[in-house]
């Protein structure tokens, strides 16, 4: 951790410490997680009561943002007033992303004695439902890698490079799957499969190739080497069933897209 950000981060404990109405402080983002570059901000939540929380949001005061805890050119500190309601229900059936949000997180106080095993709690991969997702996230790189062989019949640079981005998605959500790592949302992902220790030879160099350069040819890269790494079947009657079932129908239920869970 950077000196300026150690030194943000206790005045940002100090600023709350002695508000009575908050029940514990805790930092995140890449400053927690030890990504953080020299400029990077500093993540917190402000963990307060469900009461509390709902008086914010009708005075609109969900957000936080702070320049005069950082002695950095262009530093900051944001924040969002979380429930502890929310946390107990991450805790229970928390998406990937609102799990991985909590990732090496630091609670800087706690007056409830209960964040740090909530977060415990959090961190805990979802096993229920894996090989399920797993097969669900080989359907949707197979389809929208049949997206990008239409994109490039069409000459639509658009279709092209938002199929692209989801084969890139989705790869990388079956490397992380295959590691039993939360998903951090689309910022992190690269990084996370960057560190994973298992994973497909050169699928990093192949992935930014993708995105930078996409084609039929990267497209393709990509796939054969997940299914060097971990043969799976291609059967494109389940793909198009789990597709239309998790792209095209899911508003039916309103769940989260496929590839935010």
């Amino acid at each position: 951790m950077f000196e300026h950000h150690a030194r943000a981060i206790e005045r940002l404990k100090n600023a709350y410490v002695d508000d009575a109405e908050i029940l514990a402080l805790v930092v995140g983002g890449s400053v927690s997680k030890g990504w953080a570059t020299a400029t990077s901000d500093v993540d917190f939540m402000v963990v307060v009561s469900d009461e509390v929380c709902a008086r914010r949001r009708e005075e609109d005061r969900l957000m936080v943002y702070r320049t005069d805890l950082t002695d950095y050119e262009g530093g900051y500190a944001d924040g969002k007033v979380t429930p502890l309601g929310f946390l107990r229900l991450v805790a229970e059936s928390g998406s990937e992303p609102a799990r991985s949000a909590f990732l090496r997180a630091v609670v800087l106080f706690d007056r409830t004695s209960k964040v740090g095993d909530l977060i415990e709690r959090i961190l805990v991969y979802p096993e229920e439902g894996h090989e399920d997702r797993v097969r669900r996230f080989h359907s949707q790189l197979m389809i929208w890698r049949w997206y990008v062989g239409e994109a490039a019949k069409r000459d639509d640079p658009y279709l092209l490079a938002r199929s692209a981005s989801e084969v890139a998605l989705f790869a990388m959500r079956l490397v992380l799957a295959q590691n039993r790592s939360l998903y951090p949302y689309h910022k992190w992902a690269m990084r996370m499969v960057e560190e994973s220790p298992d994973k497909p030879s050169g699928i990093v160099d192949r992935l930014r190739q993708l995105t930078r350069t996409p084609s039929v040819e990267t497209a393709q890269a990509v796939v054969d080497a997940l299914h060097e790494w971990r043969p799976m079947e291609v059967d494109y009657r389940e793909h198009c069933r789990h597709f239309l079932e998790d792209s095209e129908w899911n508003w039916v239920s309103h769940p989260a897209p496929i590839g935010d869970r």
